[in-house]
């Protein structure tokens, strides 16, 4: 179960990153990392909820994403 949810979130990633850096379509990337934030931390709940240790595990990756979000919307703020 865990390496499934982990697989789809990477694939869910990499969506973002044809959005972002090939389409070059900002807002309905910085869209798509919302949710994909929404994803990591309920991923990162449901984690800590079985395991407390992989829980925490996740803590960085949830701190990557969230900054990758500030920094996808800081380029869709100057781009428009």
């Amino acid at each position: 179960m865990a390496r499934n949810v982990a697989f789809r979130l990477k694939q869910r990633g990499q969506d973002q990153k044809i959005l972002f850096f090939s389409l070059e379509w900002r807002l309905f990337s910085f869209i798509w990392i919302i949710l994909l934030d929404i994803l990591v931390i309920t991923m990162a709940l449901k984690f800590y909820r079985k395991d407390k240790t992989a829980g925490r595990l996740q803590i960085p990756y949830t701190i990557w994403v969230l900054f990758a979000t500030y920094l996808n919307f800081g380029v869709w703020i100057l781009n428009r």
